[in-house]
């Protein structure tokens, strides 16, 4: 795999040892994460059994962990209280044992679009409109997107977050925002209806489409 070392980087938290009256480091692999200034929203990480255990332990402890890329400074953010945990398996070519998949997702990402925002993974029109449309139950066309992306981004309302293996922004807008940005442009004619009756559709866009994951994963987590 080209540049694999810039792709993955590192998942640590301290943990205290009571026996040795000190802490030390517990670290894995990590190959995405998105925070914002506050606290980290989704990690996805990989490792042996026991190091996914002490990590899944942590997760739910609320305790700060440590991202570190290549070219990225390393930083301290928790995933809050009510986090969740998923995992599945991979198998390596010439391994007996599998590794351990897990992503994380905060309380915040579980209930998107119930706040005066939404978090978007991908930051061009089409996503973003179909992750609105589908959070906020817009009665809207997809043919819609590059209108009402124009009008967030010119409002700065479209604000890209810290990342690294997937691109992600947070919309700061509301459904009522949103519905009256479409009555605009319908009255302006810069949205049109669709020429004949019928439902509207949509391609749904799930999680592991955007992330580019094809494992089944359960939750661990309540």
């Amino acid at each position: 795999m080209n540049n694999a070392h810039l792709r993955v980087g590192s998942l640590i938290f301290k943990r205290y040892s009571e026996k040795i009256n000190a802490s030390t480091n517990v670290t894995t692999f990590c190959d995405r994460y998105i925070c914002d200034e506050n606290q980290l929203h989704l990690v996805s990480f990989f490792g042996s059994d026991t190091e996914m255990a002490a990590f899944s332990a942590a997760i739910q402890d609320g305790r700060q962990l440590g991202v570190e890329f290549a070219g990225d400074s390393l930083f301290y953010r928790s995933l809050g209280t009510n986090a969740k945990c998923y995992k599945s398996q991979i198998q390596i070519p010439g391994r007996k044992r599998k590794l351990v998949h897990m992503v994380a997702i905060s309380e915040t990402l579980q209930m998107n679009g119930t706040q005066d925002c939404a978090y978007c993974l991908g930051d061009t029109a089409e996503p973003i409109w179909d992750t609105l449309v589908y959070l906020f139950g817009l009665p809207a066309a997809s043919e819609w997107a590059e209108w009402i992306y124009d009008r967030l981004d010119d409002g700065g309302m479209i604000e890209k977050l810290r990342s690294a293996g997937v691109t992600a922004v947070r919309v700061n807008t509301t459904r009522l925002d949103l519905l009256k940005m479409i009555r605009k442009g319908l009255r302006k004619r810069k949205l049109l209806f669709p020429p004949t009756n019928g439902p509207l559709e949509f391609n749904p866009r799930t999680m592991a489409d955007l992330l580019a994951i094809d494992e089944t994963y359960e939750s661990i987590a309540a």
